[in-house]
C-alpha cells in the first residue's frame, strides 16, 4: 500500500557500531554531495518509507545530536551494540508495527529506487532482497509476520540466518546493492565512482 506518495513500511537503520575499521566515526564522513552518509540514509528512507527507526550506540549522545534537526524519526538506544548489527536489527523491532525494511547506514548507493522496486515484491509473502553477481544485498524487506523470527535469532550476523529461510532474491543490475563503506580504501573507491556518475 502507497499512502502520501510514500510506501506503508517503516524502515530500520543500524547505526550503533564503532567504525574501527574507517578509522573515524563513519556517520560523519561526506557522501552525496556533501551530506553525511547518516543524513543520506536517513533523507532516502523518510522521502519513500512512512516510519524510520534510527538504532544507535557508540557515542550515542553525538547521533542524538546529529538527529537534533530532524523530526518524525524514531531514535532507539542499543546497550548491547558490540555484539553486532543483528542486536541493534532486534533493538529496532521493538518500535516495528508493520512489514518493514533493514537498510545499512553505510550504503550510499541505496536509493529510493530499491525502495520501490523491493516492494512490489512483497505481496510474495517472502523475505525480499537485491542480489548482484549472485551476492545478496540490501536492503531487505521482512514482512511484519518475520518480527518475532528475527527477534529470536542469537549472533552476530543476521545474513546467517537468511540462508535457512524462504527468501527471494531479486536480480539487482549493479553493485549500489553490495557497496558498504567499511574502510578509507572504500570511500576514496566510492568518491571515485560517484564523480564519475556526475559526469556522465
Amino acid at each position: 500500500m502507497i499512502v502520501h506518495n510514500k510506501l506503508w513500511v517503516d524502515c530500520i537503520i543500524p547505526a550503533a557500531g564503532y567504525s574501527s575499521r574507517m578509522g573515524s566515526w563513519k556517520l560523519e564522513i561526506p557522501v552525496a554531495g556533501g551530506i553525511s552518509l547518516l543524513e543520506n540514509a536517513i533523507n532516502t528512507a523518510m522521502n519513500i518509507c512512512e516510519r524510520v527507526i534510527i538504532v544507535g550506540g557508540f557515542r550515542f549522545e553525538d547521533l542524538q545530536n546529529l538527529l537534533a534537526p530532524y523530526h518524525n524519526l524514531i531514535i532507539l538506544h542499543n546497550p548491547d551494540y558490540e555484539k553486532g548489527m543483528l542486536s541493534s536489527v532486534q533493538t529496532g523491532l521493538q518500535a516495528v508495527e508493520k512489514d518493514f525494511f533493514i537498510t545499512p547506514v553505510d550504503m550510499p548507493g541505496i536509493s529510493e529506487i530499491h525502495y520501490k522496486k523491493l516492494f512490489e515484491y512483497l505481496p510474495e509473502g517472502k523475505v525480499v532482497r537485491p542480489v548482484f553477481n549472485d551476492n545478496p544485498g540490501h536492503p531487505i524487506l521482512c514482512p511484519l509476520s518475520y518480527k518475532e523470527k528475527i527477534q529470536n535469532c542469537r549472533g552476530k550476523r543476521l545474513i546467517h540466518e537468511l540462508r535457512h529461510w524462504d527468501v527471494l532474491e531479486i536480480p539487482w543490475k549493479d553493485d549500489s546493492v553490495l557497496a558498504d563503506l567499511d574502510t578509507p580504501e572504500d570511500y576514496l573507491k566510492w568518491e571515485a565512482n560517484d564523480a564519475k556518475r556526475r559526469e556522465s
